[in-house]
C-alpha cells in the first residue's frame, strides 16, 4: 500500500484549495449567516468536475472501474471534502453528501 498522494492526488488537493481559498472563504461567514444552501459555490464545483471524482467513468465520472480505483476515487472525495472543509464545513458536507445517494446506486 502506498501511503503517498499521486501525482493526480495533488492535483484535486491544490485544485480543491485554491477554490476553498478564492471562491468559498470569502463568504463562508455569510452562508454560516444566512443558512442557506451555497449554490453558487456547488455551480462552481460542478463545473470544475469536482462531483465526479469518485464516480465510475461509464457513468460520467471520472474513475476507471476497478476496486483499487473505485478505493482511490473515495481517497479524492476525502481529500477534497478535507480542502473544502478548511474554508468552510457547511460547504464541504453539502459536497460531500453528493456521494451519500451516489454509492447506494452505483
Amino acid at each position: 500500500m502506498d501511503y503517498l498522494l499521486t501525482e493526480e492526488q495533488m492535483m484535486i488537493k491544490e485544485l480543491c484549495s485554491k477554490i476553498a481559498e478564492e471562491k468559498i472563504r470569502p463568504v463562508a461567514a455569510e452562508l454560516d449567516k444566512s443558512e442557506e444552501f451555497p449554490r453558487e459555490i456547488m455551480k462552481v464545483l460542478a463545473r470544475s468536475d469536482l462531483f465526479g471524482i469518485f464516480i465510475p467513468e461509464e457513468y460520467g465520472g471520472t474513475v476507471q472501474l476497478g476496486p483499487k480505483q473505485i478505493v482511490a476515487g473515495v481517497l479524492d472525495l476525502c481529500i477534497a471534502t478535507e480542502e473544502f472543509s478548511r474554508a468552510c464545513a457547511g460547504v464541504a458536507v453539502c459536497y460531500a453528501a453528493s456521494a451519500l445517494g451516489t454509492f447506494p446506486i452505483l
